[in-house]
């Protein structure tokens, strides 16, 4: 009977973006050092694999065989009425290509297509960029204001932290610099820490000696902090104009 479309393919044609992955896929899976291509030989309208491999997996290129008549190693008697026994019951890598076995009696085609498997390729979506920041308080524990004073004192820098990955250790750095140049102070302090949560915040106390105290009297300070994970910075926040990063040391005692 004919057919409305000529080769059976015909009728598949919607199967060819997810064929042409299934074999991406299949493609990708196994270094080819780990399997045998059987070299295929066509002489007489026939065609000769030859070159199996006995301790690893033997595969070859369909098109190469496809409608052809197969003759194992150019055997001297080639008989197409001998019974052939196909066994399906296998599994790779957990994964069922068919059930049982049967016999072919007699000349003919053997077609069998079952195959169930889950690829382990499957088309996912990319993992978001993470992108890092911190924004920062600086508050000075005692005082009504963001006053240090003359005989030293705490800071204690708030830090609020988003867009970090939970479970991974992060160093707070923390240095306070004079705000009229930027220039450092050599007051520093750090703070590491594990966030359960990509957002939150921590804190990273500085401690101002009287006699740092004494040698900034009168001054503006502010805090510039630098988060790293595994000693690389990832953010900061650097700001000399940054007022809720600002404090000011007094310039003579009040008592």
């Amino acid at each position: 009977m004919k057919t409305k479309l000529g080769p059976v393919a015909a009728y598949f044609g919607c199967l060819d973006q997810p064929v042409q992955q299934t074999n991406s896929c299949l493609s990708s899976l196994y270094g080819s050092e780990l399997a045998t291509r059987v070299q295929v030989r066509s002489d007489g309208g026939m065609v000769f694999p030859s070159g199996f491999s006995s301790s690893q997996p033997n595969y070859l290129d369909y098109s190469e065989v496809a409608g052809k008549i197969i003759k194992r190693d150019n055997f001297g008697g080639y008989v197409p009425n001998s019974d052939v026994t196909f066994d399906s019951n296998v599994t790779h890598n957990g994964q069922i290509f068919a059930g049982g076995s049967f016999t072919s009696r007699g000349a003919g085609e053997l077609h069998h297509h079952t195959f169930m498997g889950n690829l382990p390729c499957a088309v996912s979506e990319p993992e978001p960029e993470l992108d890092p920041r911190i924004a920062t308080t600086v508050s000075v524990p005692g005082s009504e204001g963001k006053v240090v004073p003359f005989t030293g004192g705490t800071l204690v820098d708030t830090v609020a932290y988003e867009d970090l990955t939970p479970g991974v250790e992060y160093t707070l750095d923390g240095q306070v610099r004079v705000v009229a140049d930027g220039s450092a102070t050599g007051i520093v302090a750090s703070a590491t820490f594990v966030p359960e949560s990509a957002s939150g915040t921590v804190e990273v106390t500085f401690e101002i000696t009287g006699e740092q105290a004494a040698e900034y009297a009168g001054q503006a300070l502010v805090v510039f902090e630098y988060l790293k994970a595994g000693g690389e910075l990832v953010a900061e926040h650097a700001d000399l104009e940054d007022e809720a990063q600002s404090v000011v040391v007094l310039a003579e005692r009040t008592d």
